[in-house]
């Protein structure tokens, strides 16, 4: 297991933004794995939240990924 600083681009609804977080990499056998979550400001990516529900959701957005680069 190794914990990682990891930087990539995020691209929503046409604006794309540097995003730098914490993650982890975990290599067993013949897979690696790289993990990390990470929140966003809605409105940094034009994402608009109808002011019906807007007192109802949450103003920013929690981003989970996990890849698996196996070798065959």
């Amino acid at each position: 297991n190794y914990n990682v600083h990891v930087t990539g681009k995020l691209t929503i609804h046409g604006v794309t933004k540097e995003v730098t977080t914490a993650g982890t990499i975990v290599v067993k056998g013949n897979t690696v794995t790289a993990k990390a979550n990470f929140s966003i400001v809605l409105k940094d990516y034009n994402v608009e939240v109808p002011a019906l529900v807007a007192d109802k959701v949450n103003k920013d957005a929690t981003i989970s990924l996990e890849s698996n680069l196996t070798k065959k």
